[in-house]
Formats: C-alpha cells, sequence, structure tokens
C-alpha cells in the first residue's frame, strides 16, 4: 500500500554535506520507482521544509489550499489545481487553513523512457529528459485540460492504493495518458535554460544553507552564526534566503526543527523534554507553545494520534 502522510508527516532523513536539501527517501522499488503520498491535515498545520529530489513530483489539490514556493516563486493555488514540481527544484509548502487534503505522486522521468527508440520516445520523452521540455508550473481549475488531467490522477491514485494483480502497466499507462493530455492542450513549457553559473552558485549557496541548519539543529545557533558562515551580513542573509525561499532563516530553522521532533515523537519513546533538547529547544514551555502553533495540538497528543494512525 501507499504511504499515508497526514500532519503526522515523515522528517526529511539525515544527508550528508554534498547532498544539501536534498530528499532522500526510497520510492517504490526498484524496478518500480513511483510513490504516492497521501495527505489529509485537518486542522491547518501542515508544513514541509525546503528541500528538493532529482524525481518528478505531481500535487493534486482536492481540497483546501496552500502556499508553495518553487525555485522562489510562491503560489497559493486552491481546492482542483495540479501543481508540477520539475527536477531538482527547491521547494516547500504550507497549509493555509484546515481541511487541506492533496496527493502527490514522486517518481523519476527515467521511469516513463523506452528502452526502444520510437515515434514517442524521440518527441516527448527526450525532450524531457533533456529539459527541452518542462511539466507547467501549475493547472488550475479554468485550464482547458485540468477536468481531464484530475480524473486521470484520480484513477491513478485509486489504482495505486489498491495495487491489484498488474497494476504497474496501469499506472504507468495513466501516466501517458495525463502526458498525452498535457501535450494534446499544449501544455508543455519550453524547459528553463541551464543555471549560468552564477545561479547555480546561488542555488549551491542555498542548498549549503539548509545543510548548515540541518547538521546543527541541536545547538543553540544564532543568526550571526550561520551568516558569517557564507561570509555574509545578517541582514543580507536574511534578505537573500528570504527573496529564494520565502521565508525567514528562523522559520525554516524552527519549521526544520518541528520536524525533526515529529518524527522522534513518532518514532520514539524519547520524553517530550528530551525531544525538545534533542532539537534545539532550550525552553520546554516555548517548545510546546510552537509546537501547537505550528502542527494546532500539543507535543504528547501528536504522539498519541501518530500512534492511533500507525495501528
Amino acid at each position: 500500500m501507499s504511504d499515508s502522510i497526514s500532519n503526522f508527516e515523515e522528517g526529511l532523513e539525515n544527508r550528508p554535506e554534498a547532498e544539501a536539501a536534498q530528499e532522500i527517501r526510497n520510492r517504490g522499488s526498484f524496478l518500480f520507482p513511483f510513490e504516492q503520498y497521501i495527505t489529509d491535515d485537518r486542522d491547518g498545520s501542515f508544513y514541509v521544509s525546503p528541500h528538493w529530489h532529482p524525481e518528478v513530483e505531481i500535487l493534486c489539490l482536492l481540497e483546501g489550499s496552500i502556499r508553495i514556493v518553487i525555485d522562489g516563486q510562491i503560489l497559493f493555488p486552491g481546492a482542483g489545481s495540479i501543481l508540477f514540481v520539475n527536477q531538482k527544484e527547491i521547494h516547500h509548502l504550507t497549509s493555509q487553513g484546515p481541511g487541506l487534503r492533496y496527493n502527490a505522486f514522486v517518481f523519476p522521468l527515467e521511469f516513463l523512457s523506452f528502452s526502444h527508440e520510437d515515434y514517442c520516445q524521440q518527441a516527448w520523452i527526450l525532450p524531457l529528459l533533456q529539459r527541452r521540455s518542462a511539466f507547467p508550473r501549475i493547472l488550475e481549475p479554468d485550464h482547458p485540460c485540468q477536468a481531464e488531467a484530475m480524473e486521470i490522477l484520480s484513477r491513478l491514485s485509486h489504482v495505486q492504493q489498491r495495487q491489484a494483480p498488474g497494476y504497474q502497466l496501469t499506472v504507468k499507462s495513466l501516466l501517458y495518458e495525463l502526458l498525452s493530455c498535457l501535450i494534446e492542450n499544449n501544455a508543455l513549457t519550453a524547459a528553463p535554460p541551464f543555471p549560468t553559473a552564477a545561479q547555480e552558485k546561488k542555488l549551491e549557496t542555498l542548498r549549503q544553507m539548509l545543510s548548515y541548519m540541518e547538521d546543527h539543529l541541536q545547538e543553540r545557533i544564532t543568526l550571526d552564526e550561520i551568516s558569517s558562515q557564507f561570509y555574509m551580513t545578517p541582514n543580507y542573509f536574511c534578505r537573500f534566503f528570504k527573496e529564494n525561499l520565502g521565508q525567514t532563516p528562523m522559520s525554516c530553522l524552527n519549521g526544520l526543527r518541528l520536524e525533526k521532533a515529529c518524527r522522534l515523537l513518532a518514532d520514539t519513546d524519547m520524553q517530550v523534554l528530551e525531544i525538545c533538547l534533542s532539537c534545539g529547544f532550550n525552553n520546554l514551555s516555548y517548545f510546546i507553545r510552537l509546537f501547537h502553533r505550528h502542527r494546532g495540538m500539543s507535543p504528547s497528543r501528536y504522539r498519541a494520534e501518530a500512534a492511533r494512525h500507525s495501528r
């Protein structure tokens, strides 16, 4: 069965410095690297910290609304919107009130490739693989192919959850059907050019900033300490960070710490105070208040709910 992610989402796994901000997860299996993630956040506390991955991600927003930042572009899509995150794009999202429900489908583009060269491979798959074309950023409810795309993704979700014999063929056929729908409606876009040396340096700096935060979550680090690591003044560091990631450094750092706290609450028997300290919070009352503000419940209740959902 597919993973189910509500507001009891898994935290990002530990990453080495060379893979800064990269989300490292096994998608499906080696021979079938496709995964569906189901989010059902009823209290409006859902948050995913900035990250990137080499796979494509398709988000099908069923209810509620989110704030999502993709490579610095801020969007506020509502129910009925379909979003596409292309390979290696840094992105993060936050629910905009209660009642958020969406499905996310994650897979490498190579998953769609053919071993035998034919027209489809040459005309449509290779341009995607070679970054000569790309998925659209968003299909909103008034887009000509939104209704058809939404119906395809609904079938895809059902097939992936049911996993009847031969479902792998149906999953791939539905992805091809979705691609055909986009092509028929001229929805594929010209891929952005490969980043210049300056742009690539900026992206690498952002990845290193996120990696530095993740590597020092347990420590009490200040804005001066973080900014000095990148030879920036605190003011310039804050401006650079917010312009490119859509949130302040301290908001991001607290988000990463809370994600780690959620993982420890769900997966360990550590005491709440011990989790508080291991996530870089030195004040238990502040940790509980911040946790409640971001997750809509106390740490103890979160642990109880996570245990209930895991049964």
